[in-house]
C-alpha cells in the first residue's frame, strides 16, 4: 500500500483504520507515515495525524525515542490544528520517557491556557498535563491551579474534562 496515496484517496473512519492495519506493527510503516506527517502538504498531514493517533493507540510501541523530536516540531510548526489535536490525543495513551516529558508538559499548559487554540487541542492538552503530573506533587498542584481557574470560564467540552481531571486529583490524592 501506497500510504500517502492511500491518505488521498478517501477521508473516512474506514480508510483511516485501513491504513492503521495496513501498518500493523511494522516500524518502517510506522516511519514512514511520521515522514508523511512532517510533509508539507496540509491534507495529506491531517490525515495522518488521524492514522497516528489510531497506531499509537494501538500500538504504542511503535513510537519510539527517534519520533519524538519528530512530534516536536510537528507541534512547534503545525499546518493545521488536526496536528496538535492528534499528535496530543496519542501521547495521552503512552507513558512519555521522561528525558521529554518537561517539553510535552510545558507544551500543553501553553496549549490548554489559550484562548485561541480549539477546545479538543486544550481538552486533550490538559490530559497530557494531568497523565505525565500525576506521580509529581508540584505538577499535580500547578494542574489544580491551572484547572480551578478554567472551571467556570470555558466552554461545555473544556468544563467537563476539567470536572473529570479534579474529581481524578481528589479521588487519588
Amino acid at each position: 500500500m501506497d500510504i500517502k496515496k492511500a491518505l488521498l484517496e478517501e477521508h473516512s473512519k474506514y480508510q483511516t483504520m485501513k491504513i492503521v492495519n495496513y501498518i500493523g506493527t511494522s516500524p518502517s510503516r510506522f516511519n514512514h507515515l511520521m515522514e508523511i506527517l512532517m510533509g508539507d502538504d496540509s491534507l495529506v498531514v491531517q490525515r495522518a495525524a488521524w492514522v497516528l493517533t489510531h497506531c499509537i493507540e494501538i500500538q504504542p510501541e511503535l513510537l519510539q525515542d527517534k519520533h519524538y523530536d519528530l512530534l516536536i516540531e510537528a507541534l512547534e510548526n503545525p499546518l493545521h490544528d488536526a496536528v496538535k489535536r492528534n499528535i496530543l490525543r496519542s501521547i495521552q495513551f503512552i507513558e512519555i520517557p521522561e528525558e521529554w516529558q518537561g517539553y510535552f508538559y510545558s507544551k500543553s499548559a501553553t496549549l490548554a491556557i489559550s484562548s485561541k487554540e480549539p477546545v479538543a487541542v486544550r481538552v486533550f492538552a490538559l490530559q497530557v498535563m494531568f497523565n505525565i503530573g500525576k506521580g509529581i506533587p508540584e505538577l499535580r498542584n500547578e494542574l489544580w491551579e491551572l484547572l480551578s481557574d478554567l472551571k467556570d470560564h470555558e466552554k461545555a467540552g473544556m468544563r467537563s474534562r476539567v470536572k473529570r481531571l479534579m474529581q481524578e486529583i481528589e479521588k487519588k490524592y
